[in-house]
């Protein structure tokens, strides 16, 4: 009698250990469904300050002003260093270009250049969270920011300049595409703690999956830049796998927000 007990105990103990990996398999499977807002800009990042007038990747004083005016309270700038070393805000790279000629030429021939300098004088005024893109070298930020990091998310590139950041007091999203979790444990090894904050795209629904397994394992935050994953589809993880969503044009989100005049 006894005999027969400790097998039947080894396939019950067997049988619950299965049960309970396929509970948690479900478990991180399963979509993340929060009741959520989409109407909240807090989910929203402007992605280039965001589209003004059907034009994108502006990084415009006009796309700026107007992103404000639809309460964003996210706003990303990309951030490029001209011949003399001014930080201007513009989507393709100034390094052949003088501030003044910058300054004084119209983006896509109607909309006002910023230097950075003008966006945080905006900021003073208009209070909103910096996001930026293309530089993340401290030495550069600090001659802006070296006395307050409030309202500002630096986009670090590499593992190591992530840890330069963290450790110069900037609160910083690590340029995550390769979208394993191996690479994550990697480079959370790296820099010897968890990576908080991540932007990364997807191109597919196994994309997603891998993003709502990485989040569910290690309580990762989503930044989302939908490069080439259909928006339609995109909408329905915002506030639930997607902390924040990069966004060039509102009206992209159909119905389901209308923040554009």
């Amino acid at each position: 009698m006894t005999k027969l007990c400790k097998p039947r105990k080894v396939l019950i103990a067997l049988l619950l250990m299965l049960s309970a990996c396929g509970l948690f398999l479900l478990w991180l499977l399963l979509p993340i469904c929060n009741n959520v807002d989409l109407t909240d800009p807090r989910y929203y990042i402007a992605h280039a300050a965001g589209a003004i007038n059907g034009h994108t990747y502006t990084n415009s004083r006009e796309a700026l002003q107007h992103a404000l005016k639809q309460q964003l309270t996210y706003i990303e700038l990309d951030l490029q260093l001209t011949t003399d070393s001014v930080v201007v805000c513009s989507h393709d790279k100034v390094d052949n270009v003088s501030a003044d000629s910058f300054l004084n030429s119209k983006i896509q021939g109607l909309f006002t250049p910023l230097t950075l300098e003008d966006a945080l004088k905006i900021r003073k005024q208009l209070p909103f969270t910096l996001v930026t893109d293309k530089i993340d070298d401290p030495t550069i930020l600090n001659q802006f920011f070296a006395h307050d990091k409030s309202q500002l998310i630096i986009e670090a590139f590499s593992w190591q300049r992530y840890i330069q950041l963290q450790r110069e007091g900037y609160k910083s999203l690590f340029a995550f595409y390769e979208k394993s979790i191996l690479h994550y444990i990697y480079y959370c090894l790296r820099c010897k703690e968890r990576i908080e904050w991540i932007t990364t795209s997807a191109n597919s629904h196994a994309d997603i999956l891998k993003l709502r397994i990485l989040k569910k394992l290690f309580g990762v935050k989503i930044a989302f830049v939908p490069l080439k994953y259909p928006m339609e589809q995109a909408k329905h993880y915002i506030g639930n796998e997607f902390d924040l969503i990069y966004v060039d044009d509102l009206f992209l989100l159909g119905d389901t927000i209308a923040f554009m005049e």
